[in-house]
């Protein structure tokens, strides 16, 4: 079933159906909070705050936007009201979670820690809306237009952000 169909369930009091969403999308906005460098704990009270919100919101959800698209941005702004309200650690960005990954082998899992912490190193000395428009793209794999919508400008303007998320 489309995002949309189960949106007009909800809204026409088939509110159930809510769930459908929430097993959807509750790993994607759990995996993205979690990559701009909040820890997996507040990360986990987040999406759900991201879903309650959603949910009590339904009502304003515009259709010309796809259901991901207003989900994530209301991610993007309850993870920047979050960051603000909280001194960033730097030890929260070295705990950073990489969701759906499979378990690495053994001869692996050094190499991966490595990674990470300089993945981990290089979204952290970006500015806060480009390693959004980062995370978006290549862990999402959202388009420019959706990256866009999310966060407040146009995909020209992400497709141009002097350090914004281009394919090389």
């Amino acid at each position: 079933m489309e995002d949309r169909q189960i949106v007009d369930l909800v809204l026409n009091g088939d509110t159930e159906c809510f769930s459908l969403l929430v097993d959807r999308y509750y790993r994607k906005i759990h995996g993205f909070i979690c990559r701009t460098g909040i820890s997996p704990e507040d990360a986990e009270d987040l999406a759900q705050e991201v879903f309650i919100r959603a949910y009590m919101n339904l009502f304003r959800y515009d259709a010309s936007w796809s259901f991901s698209t207003w989900i994530f941005r209301i991610a993007v702004n309850l993870s920047k009201n979050h960051r603000k309200r909280r001194r960033f650690k730097t030890e929260e960005l070295n705990r950073l979670h990489i969701a759906d990954e499979s378990i690495p082998s053994e001869n692996r899992r050094l190499d991966d820690l490595v990674n990470r912490q300089m993945v981990s190193n290089m979204l952290n000395s970006l500015r806060e809306q480009t390693r959004y428009m980062l995370i978006l793209r290549f862990y999402n794999n959202m388009s420019y237009d959706e990256i866009g919508k999310i966060c407040g400008i146009s995909g020209l303007q992400v497709i141009m952000t002097k350090d914004g998320p281009k394919r090389r």
